[in-house]
């Protein structure tokens, strides 16, 4: 093999090789909904979920509030405001909610009385521009599990906005009646 013959095999290679990642980076960034992807540094990253959740919440004002109802045997509630425009979603919701033992779909918001604890602002897939955003409510109860240090760590994993008892209260002062 000539130097010239190694040399045009050593560019082929690469011009191969450089279409093969860029074409495997565009396949990638097709699945990356928020185009948010290897773009920025993790703060930054976390500054623009954040951004685009908040913008979520406010526009989830006023509309219809649902209850999946888990007291009986979980001793909480998922409160979820489902907007017109998202109503078809209910189907999945109410069949999710219903699998779990004793849970009811509600056309309401969660009850008040006997919360201990509340992580607002779950959403459900951070990859999905319109995922529900719901809120875990938590009661207390004979048998109840929930207690600061263990809702703490739920929401938390949840990656929701803890409020114990005094912002709990709060919040359920600033819900519309249903």
């Amino acid at each position: 093999m000539t130097l010239r013959n190694f040399f045009i095999t050593l560019a082929v290679s690469f011009i191969a090789l450089t279409s093969l990642v860029l074409s495997a980076h565009e396949q990638h960034n097709a699945h990356d909904v928020y185009r948010d992807d290897h773009t920025g540094t993790y703060a930054e990253y976390k500054a623009a979920e954040h951004r685009a959740t908040q913008a979520r919440i406010a526009a989830l004002k006023g509309a219809e509030r649902y209850a999946c109802e888990l007291i009986a045997h979980g001793h909480q509630c998922r409160e979820y405001a489902i907007p017109d425009a998202e109503q078809e979603k209910l189907l999945d919701l109410k069949s999710g909610c219903e699998s779990l033992p004793g849970a009811k779909l509600l056309k309401q918001a969660c009850p008040t009385a006997s919360r201990i604890g509340l992580c607002q602002h779950i959403v459900r897939n951070h990859h999905d521009p319109a995922s529900l955003i719901y809120n875990n409510i938590y009661y207390s109860g004979e048998k109840s599990p929930w207690n600061e240090k263990e809702i703490a760590r739920v929401c938390e994993d949840l990656e929701g906005v803890l409020a114990l008892p005094k912002v709990a209260a709060m919040h359920d002062a600033k819900q519309p009646s249903t």
